[in-house]
C-alpha cells in the first residue's frame, strides 16, 4: 500500500516521516498525476509517484525486467542489483544501478525502500516505467513529468486498487489526481528546538492533505487531517 492511500485511509506508519520532512509550515503543491485509460494504460506524473508505479507494475506482472536508474535513501543502500557509481552527500546516500531482476525481486527493492526515492526504468514487453535519475530540489517548482509508465490493460485492477482507490468508475478515458499539502505545525520535544536544523528533520508535522480528483470532467475533493 502507498503511503498517499495509507493517510487517506487515516493510517500513517513511521517511514511516512520521510516523505513530508522536506515540508516547512505552509502550503504546497504536493502528488501530481495524470491517468489515461486506454488499450494500454498511461500514467505521468510528479517525483512522489515513481515508486508507486513501479510498485504497481511489479504487483500486476510476473516476468523479467530490464533494470537501470538510481536509488536515494538516508540509510546505506543493499539492493540485490548489480550496482555502479555509490555517492553520499549530507544523510544522502545514491546508488546507481544496471540490471535485470524479475517483478518479484523488484517489489522487494520497492517494500524495502518505501522511505527513499527508487528512480528505476523498467522495461519488459509492453510495460515501462521512465524516471529521471535525480530528485527535485527541495523549494522547486513541481515537475508533473518527473515520470511516466506504459502498463498492460491488466494491471487495471492494481491501478484502481492502489492510485485510484476512490474512483469507482473502471471505463474512465483521463483522470487527473492532484494534492494540496498543508503544514501547519512542527512538533517535537523543547530540547529539540535547540538545534534548529535538527528540529527541522525530526519534528513531527501536523497539517492536512486535500485530494482533488477529476475523471472525465467529474471533480471530487476530498480532505485528511495527518501527523506524521
Amino acid at each position: 500500500m502507498n503511503y498517499i492511500k495509507e493517510i487517506f485511509l487515516g493510517k500513517p506508519v513511521d517511514y511516512m516521516h520521510g516523505m513530508f520532512a522536506r515540508y516547512g509550515r505552509g502550503t504546497f503543491e504536493g502528488p501530481l498525476l495524470t491517468v489515461k485509460n486506454g488499450p494500454s494504460i498511461k500514467a505521468e506524473g510528479s517525483v512522489h509517484y515513481a515508486n508507486i508505479l513501479g510498485q504497481v507494475i511489479a504487483e500486476s506482472t510476473q516476468q523479467e525486467f530490464s533494470v537501470s536508474g538510481a536509488i536515494h535513501a538516508k540509510r546505506e543502500i543493499k539492493v540485490p542489483l548489480k550496482t555502479g557509481k555509490e555517492t553520499k552527500k549530507g544523510d544522502i546516500h545514491s546508488v546507481e544501478v544496471k540490471d535485470n531482476m524479475h517483478s518479484d525481486g523488484l517489489k522487494m527493492v520497492y517494500g524495502d525502500y518505501r522511505d527513499a526515492y527508487v528512480l528505476l526504468e523498467l522495461s519488459a514487453g509492453k510495460w515501462r516505467l521512465k524516471c529521471k535519475k535525480k530528485p527535485p530540489k527541495p523549494g522547486g517548482s513541481l515537475d508533473a513529468k518527473f515520470c511516466s509508465a506504459t502498463l498492460d490493460k491488466t494491471a487495471l485492477d492494481e491501478v484502481m486498487e492502489e492510485i485510484l482507490f476512490d474512483v469507482r468508475d473502471r471505463n474512465f478515458r483521463e483522470a487527473e489526481i492532484r494534492h494540496e499539502i498543508v503544514i501547519e505545525e512542527l512538533v517535537g520535544p523543547p530540547e529539540l528546538k535547540k538545534d534548529p536544523a535538527k528540529f527541522r528533520t525530526q519534528a513531527k508535522r501536523r497539517g492536512r492533505i486535500s485530494r482533488r480528483v477529476t475523471v472525465d470532467g467529474r471533480k471530487t475533493e476530498t480532505t485528511q487531517e495527518f501527523s506524521v
